[in-house]
């Protein structure tokens, strides 16, 4: 029978507090409706208290406590209550990081002025550059590329993500960052866009699994610093290769896999297939795997964690929408309360300081022309005219935009410079 809120969950949670099943690896007998996707009531209850699953949704699957979860009573105090004990440490090699929440390498987003703006709440463990084509490294010249390589001593750990199907381009692009002080290269084979993955790079590479697990071993053999993949499920749901790529990966001397839970075919549709990626983690043995997809929240953060097992956790446009995300998970993985955050204050406040990053990184014109396309992700919460904003899109001056984006942010003492809207970060 289907859980309900008025019977099952209590006399679940009952259960399993009687049955002594705190941190252990007992199991409990479940219907095939109590694990979901889809706003299950049971879903929020049993991600919070950690149950990882074993098998799809047929009944009678059973379910085991993820140890790195403890149940505390339901409406209790969280100070006084055991909580979860803390994720340990996530290592890449000979890399350990401060945190095992990662910021994803995404074209266009992740460039220096936005991996700076968001460093500066900490806990971040480890970013990622934009995807860098070899040929453009290799044998590209002018300001683009040297926008794209950019970094600062404040920028660190920071991990270089390459794609391309040629192999030996691949390679040498690897050593060609190695030396210039790269600690880890990440090779893109999940990359859904077209041009990409539809030229056998990015996703492409999962058409032919063998050859992307082959190439992969090339890089690893051309570099000595750890050599990381960012995969997906497959390239559709008939073909789901990723669990089967494990394995050749780690014996490949691969530091790490991350996997997206979904298919190069539903790109961002749909929602991440947290079994899928529970299947990976099953067949490696010492390599981390690092979860990836519809993480928006502590919540679904601790879901991923919960229902995958996974060593570490990779966030993307969540942390776009709300760029103190990686903080605030980061801070629940390490057992501490959560913080009060006033995200209107906070999302226009970071608005300020990368916009300044931007134009003194860019250029007035060119900053200006760059940030058009964060204004979707800055609105958010703001609650402007639906009908102002595609005159946004076609500001062209600095001092235009800064007036735009203060009318924008309202008035409530928000001025149009970082120097007046300073908002103080959690200690």
């Amino acid at each position: 029978r289907k859980f309900t809120p008025a019977h099952s969950l209590p006399a679940l949670y009952a259960r399993i507090m009687d049955g002594g099943m705190q941190g252990s690896s007992a199991t409990i007998r479940r219907c095939a409706h109590c694990i979901c996707r889809d706003n299950c009531i049971a879903s929020g209850f049993i991600s919070g208290v950690g149950l990882a699953p074993y098998g799809g949704h047929d009944d009678g699957k059973s379910f085991a406590l993820n140890p790195a979860y403890q149940l505390h009573p339901l409406n209790s105090d969280p100070s006084t209550s055991p909580g979860r004990r803390q994720v340990p440490p996530l290592t890449i090699g000979p890399l350990t990081l401060a945190s095992p929440v990662l910021l994803a390498p995404m074209a266009g987003y992740t460039d220096l002025p936005f991996r700076l703006c968001l460093r500066a709440y900490g806990r971040l463990g480890m970013a990622y550059t934009e995807l860098i084509n070899p040929h453009s490294l290799l044998r590209g010249k002018g300001r683009r590329r040297a926008q794209l390589l950019a970094t600062e001593a404040e920028d660190a750990p920071l991990g270089w993500q390459i794609y391309g199907s040629d192999v030996e381009m691949l390679c040498e692009a690897a050593r060609a960052l190695e030396g210039q002080g790269a600690p880890l290269i990440d090779v893109n084979m999940g990359c859904p866009e077209r041009k990409i993955s539809g030229g056998g790079a990015g996703a492409g590479w999962l058409r032919a699994p063998a050859a992307a697990v082959a190439a992969a071993a090339r890089v690893v053999a051309a570099v000595k610093i750890p050599v990381t993949v960012k995969l997906r499920l497959g390239w559709d749901a008939t073909a789901l290769v990723a669990a089967g790529m494990v394995p050749g990966l780690e014996d490949a001397g691969v530091a790490a896999v991350t996997v997206h839970g979904r298919t190069r075919q539903q790109a961002y549709t749909g929602l991440a297939d947290l079994e899928a990626i529970r299947s990976c983690v099953a067949v490696a043995r010492r390599m981390p795997v690092i979860g990836n997809g519809d993480i928006v929240s502590v919540d679904s953060a601790r879901r991923m964690l919960a229902l995958t097992g996974c060593a570490g956790l990779m966030v993307g446009r969540g942390a776009l929408a709300r760029p103190w995300l990686i903080r605030e998970i980061a801070r629940d993985l390490a057992g501490e309360l959560a913080e009060s955050v006033d995200e209107r204050a906070e999302r226009i406040a970071f608005l300020w300081r990368h916009l300044d990053r931007m134009l003194a990184f860019y250029g007035s014109e060119g900053g200006v022309r760059l940030f058009r396309k964060w204004i979707p992700q800055y609105v958010r919460g703001l609650v402007p005219h639906r009908r102002d904003l595609p005159a946004l899109f076609q500001i062209e001056e600095e001092s235009a935009l800064r007036e735009a984006l203060a009318e924008l942010a309202g008035s409530g003492g928000i001025r149009k410079g970082s120097q007046n809207s300073e908002v103080r970060l959690p200690e």
